[in-house]
């Protein structure tokens, strides 16, 4: 049961961002990938390193615009890119100690960074996610059948949720695409569901 509430939690994420709106919600990356000539995805090339990138992205991310937010800026990455940004960010400080700007937030910037595997190497995604709508239609919901397969003493579990969900102000949100990483490729895949096809 545990196992089946982090796959439905796991799955939500990635429709939030990624979702299409069928059978899902519309994702944050759906959302922006749909404003033609959208100042909010952003691309760097893989020279552009250490402090610069850091101004880069304080640049880049300016571009979401919380004007109905309540101000709380999220940034999602892969563990992968969060590290490296860790990386860029270090600094040697007045003790001669080895120290780095991110901490579980953006430096100067501000905000939440949550790591979700996921999301491709080199791209960070981020905003007010307070601006998106997420309704739980039908909450959580877990079942086992012994009939599925009973002669061969097998036991099936399943678990459910209905959710839907939209982006309120696509102008709060951004796609940043660092060391390379084409921010406007924005496609991804889910799993098919094979027991429902």
């Amino acid at each position: 049961i545990r196992v089946l509430g982090a796959s439905i939690g796991y799955a939500l994420d990635k429709a939030i961002l990624y979702g299409t709106g069928t059978k899902m919600p519309v994702g944050v990356v759906t959302a922006l990938a749909a404003v033609s000539d959208t100042p909010n995805i952003v691309s760097h090339a893989a020279t552009v390193t250490g402090i610069a990138l850091m101004r880069a992205l304080i640049d880049d991310i300016s571009k979401a615009k919380g004007k109905y937010s309540r101000g709380v800026k999220t940034w999602v990455m892969n563990e992968a890119t969060y590290t490296k940004l860790k990386a860029e960010s270090m600094s040697i400080n007045a003790a001669g100690t080895v120290v780095a700007g991110m901490d579980g937030t953006l430096p100067v910037v501000g905000g939440i960074v949550e790591v979700l595997d996921f999301i491709p190497d080199d791209m960070i995604f981020g905003g007010y996610f307070d601006l998106y709508l997420l309704a739980e239609r039908s909450s959580e919901k877990f079942a086992q059948s012994e009939h599925y397969r009973f002669l061969q003493d097998q036991t099936v579990f399943k678990g459910t949720a209905r959710y839907d969900g939209k982006v309120l102000d696509s102008n709060a949100f951004v796609a940043i695409g660092v060391n390379g990483a084409d921010a406007s490729d924005m496609t991804t895949t889910f799993a098919q569901d094979s027991a429902n096809l």
